[in-house]
């Protein structure tokens, strides 16, 4: 079949749905989505953000961040973290109607609705035109109870987990599983 081509543009498939809770100087908690993050190395995640961000200004005070994945039954308090800005909207995590309890671990909060967070300590940040890319050790992953297996495993079917699509700007349901990993491609060798 031929392909089509089409200019540079960000359509990477999937993203994360990537929410970004700190806190200020003045212990006020904010909340920001992102979809620009990625894995670095085992225990390190890379996010892509801008230096206006509250969420920016408040990792730079504090030091540490958490990272929850969105889920489809608070997509739309997820959003609207996304699109109202910390810096211009003081209650903004109660409109959005999404829960937050303080990390054990740092001083970052934890959204305690959504299946799992990543718990992070700043590691570094490496800066250019604007532009923070923000490097976090994870520290310790917290795990939603109903979220696991009879084995204490992640269950992924039971966190409804969402990502983006640049190609439409629409949410999309993580979906079934269609083969087993390092193992499917067995029967080629």
């Amino acid at each position: 079949m031929e392909q089509k081509s089409f200019k540079p543009n960000t359509m990477m498939f999937p993203m994360p749905v990537l929410m970004i809770s700190t806190y200020d100087e003045e212990n006020n908690p904010d909340v920001m989505m992102a979809a620009w993050g990625t894995l670095e190395d085992t225990d390190c995640i890379l996010l892509e953000l801008t230096k206006d961000h509250k969420t920016s200004k408040n990792i730079l005070a504090k030091k540490c961040f958490t990272v929850s994945f969105a889920d489809s039954e608070h997509i739309v308090g997820c959003d609207y973290c996304g699109i109202a800005s910390g810096n211009n909207v003081k209650e903004k995590i109660a409109k959005s109607g999404l829960k937050l309890e303080k990390s054990k671990l740092l001083d970052a909060p934890i959204l305690v609705d959504l299946p799992v967070t990543l718990e992070c300590k700043l590691d570094r940040i490496d800066e250019t035109d604007g532009d923070f890319v923000v490097y976090g050790k994870v520290i310790s992953v917290s795990v939603r109870e109903d979220c696991l297996d009879e084995k204490n495993r992640l269950d992924v079917d039971k966190c409804h987990f969402v990502t983006f699509s640049t190609a439409d700007n629409t949410y999309r349901a993580v979906g079934k599983t269609v083969a087993k990993a390092f193992s499917a491609g067995l029967k080629l060798r």
